[in-house]
C-alpha cells in the first residue's frame, strides 16, 4: 500500500510539473499589463548590480576615455584653443584634438560623435580632413556610423579619411549587436584593433580576436555586463585622490555584494535612510576619464611628472573621445554606476570583448520567452517534489484516494515557501549566467509565478 500511495504522490507531482510550467507559459507569452517584460529589464538590472563588484578590472587600463563637457570646452574657448564656447565644436576643433591624443601613439581612436550632415555655417572641414589623413597614416581612427544603409553623403567623406563603425542599433531588445547590417559596431572594430595576431596584442586582452572572423561567431547580440569598481579620472590622479575618497559610487568588496542587493531591494527607499550618502561625491565612469582641458593643458604647460601620467594614460590605448553635455540625449542608465555618457556604453563592450572573448555574455534571443519557460520548468519542478515530499511526510498515505490530503504553505510555511523560491530563482540566474554565457533570467517574474503556484495549490486546484 506504502508503495501505491508513493506511486501516487509521483503522478501528482509531475502532473503538477506539467500544469505549472503550462501556467508560467501562458503568462510568459501574454504578459498581461508589460509586468514580464518589466520584470525582466528589472531582473537583469538587479543580477547586474550584485555581481558588479565581481567584474575585474585587467581590461579597462587599456581604455581610456576622453570627454568633452561644457566646463572643458569653456576652459578651451577662453584659453584661445577653440572657435567656440557652445556646443557643437566647429571641424577644426575636432581635429585639434585628434592630432593632440594622436600625439600620443594610441592603438586606436574612435569618434563618438555622429556628423549626419555638414554644417554650412562651419568651412573648416578641410582641417579636420587634413588631420585624420595624417592620423591614418600610423593610427586606426573609427567615427560613429550610426546604423546602416548609410545616406549621408557627408558621412561618405568622413569615410575617405577615416573607418565608419556603427554606433546605433534596433530591435535587440536588451542586447547590444555585434555587428549590424554587416558592418561591425565600434566595440568590434576596436576589439579587433586591440587584440589582433597581426599586431602584438594588448595586456588586459585575454585571448586573440581572430574568432571574430569566423562565420556567424558575432551573430547573437551581446548582454553587456557592467563593473561598480569605477576608475579615478585623470584630473584628481594628478591631485593625489584614491577612489575610495573620491568617487562616490565605489564598490568592489563582498560586502558591497550584500550592500547592493540591499539598494535593489529596497529601492527607492534606501535613498530616504538617515545614513545614505550615495549621491556625495563624485560620480565617476567605470574607465579612466581624461577632460578634454586636461589633455591639452598638460599637452602645453604639463610639468614633465604630469606629461608622463598623460602618456600612460594614452599611450597604446584604445582610446574613445566622446561628449557629456547635459540637455543632450546621449546618456544611459547602468546598473551600479547610475547615468554614464553614452560613450562610455562602446567602451563597456570593449572591455567585455577584451575579458571575455567567445564567451561574452549573450542574449537568450530576441524572443525571451522559451528561454524564460525552459528555466521556470526547471525551477517548478523542485517546487513540486518538494510539495510531494510534505504530503508524504506530513499528510501520508495508505493507498486511498479518499485519504489524499494537501498541506499549503501558510503562515510560517508561506514565508518558507517564498525563500526556498527566492533562493532557487537566484541560484537559476547565476547558473544560467555563469555556466551558459545567457543573460540574467526573469528572476521577478519566476517568484510571482511561484507564488501564483503557491495560492493554487492552497486552493487544492492542483
Amino acid at each position: 500500500m506504502e508503495a501505491v500511495g508513493l506511486c501516487r504522490i509521483v503522478s501528482w507531482a509531475m502532473f503538477r510539473w506539467v500544469m505549472y510550467t503550462l501556467i508560467g507559459f501562458v503568462i510568459l507569452v501574454a504578459d498581461p499589463f508589460g509586468l514580464g517584460s518589466l520584470s525582466e529589464a528589472g531582473s537583469q538590472k538587479v543580477l547586474y548590480e550584485v555581481v558588479g563588484p565581481l567584474y575585474t578590472t585587467e581590461s579597462r587600463d587599456d581604455i581610456t576615455i576622453v570627454l568633452v563637457n561644457e566646463a572643458s570646452l569653456q576652459w578651451l574657448y577662453e584659453n584661445g584653443l577653440t572657435s567656440t564656447n557652445e556646443w557643437p565644436l566647429l571641424y577644426t576643433d575636432w581635429g585639434l584634438l585628434l592630432k593632440t591624443i594622436g600625439q600620443y601613439a594610441p592603438r586606436a581612436i574612435f569618434v563618438d560623435v555622429f556628423f549626419e550632415r555638414e554644417r554650412v555655417m562651419d568651412s573648416t572641414f578641410g582641417s579636420m580632413q587634413r588631420a585624420l589623413e595624417g592620423l591614418q597614416k600610423q593610427i586606426p581612427v573609427y567615427f560613429a556610423g550610426g546604423m546602416r544603409p548609410y545616406t549621408s553623403s557627408f558621412l561618405a567623406k568622413i569615410d575617405q579619411s577615416a573607418n565608419l563603425a556603427g554606433s546605433a542599433w534596433e530591435g535587440y531588445g536588451s542586447g547590444v549587436p555585434l555587428q549590424q547590417g554587416g558592418q561591425p559596431m565600434a566595440a568590434l572594430a576596436l576589439y579587433r584593433e586591440a587584440c589582433s595576431s597581426d599586431r602584438s596584442p594588448l595586456p588586459g586582452c585575454v585571448g586573440l580576436s581572430d574568432w571574430t572572423n569566423k562565420d556567424g561567431a558575432t551573430t547573437t547580440a551581446m548582454s553587456v555586463v557592467w563593473g561598480s569598481y569605477p576608475a579615478l579620472p585623470f584630473a584628481a590622479e594628478l591631485e593625489g585622490y584614491v577612489v575610495e575618497n573620491y568617487c562616490s559610487n565605489n564598490s568592489a568588496s563582498i560586502g558591497d555584494l550584500w550592500m547592493n542587493f540591499l539598494k535593489s531591494a529596497a529601492g527607492e527607499l534606501w535613498k530616504l535612510l538617515p545614513d545614505n550618502h550615495e549621491d556625495s561625491g563624485v560620480r565617476c565612469l567605470f574607465h579612466r576619464v581624461v577632460d578634454a582641458d586636461e589633455l591639452m593643458r598638460v599637452f602645453d604647460h604639463g610639468t614633465m611628472q604630469q606629461k608622463e601620467a598623460l602618456t600612460s594614460a594614452l599611450q597604446d590605448k584604445v582610446v574613445l573621445l566622446g561628449t557629456n553635455f547635459e540637455g543632450l540625449p546621449d546618456v544611459i542608465e547602468t546598473p551600479g554606476l547610475g547615468l554614464v555618457p553614452g560613450v562610455e556604453m562602446h567602451a563597456m563592450m570593449l572591455d567585455n570583448l577584451m575579458k571575455y572573448g567567445p564567451d561574452y555574455v549573450r542574449i537568450a534571443g530576441l524572443n525571451t520567452v522559451p528561454y524564460n519557460v525552459a528555466v521556470w520548468s526547471v525551477i517548478v519542478l523542485v517546487l513540486v517534489c518538494w510539495m510531494g515530499y510534505r504530503e508524504w511526510h506530513h499528510a501520508g498515505y495508505n493507498g486511498s484516494q479518499s485519504n489524499r490530503s494537501l498541506v499549503p504553505f501558510t503562515g510560517w510555511g508561506a514565508t518558507v515557501f517564498f525563500v526556498v523560491s527566492f533562493v532557487l530563482v537566484f541560484f537559476a540566474a547565476v547558473f544560467t549566467y555563469y555556466a551558459f554565457r545567457f543573460e540574467p533570467s526573469n528572476a521577478i517574474g519566476f517568484l510571482g509565478l511561484a507564488e501564483v503556484t503557491r495560492r493554487i495549490y492552497g486552493k487544492k486546484f492542483l
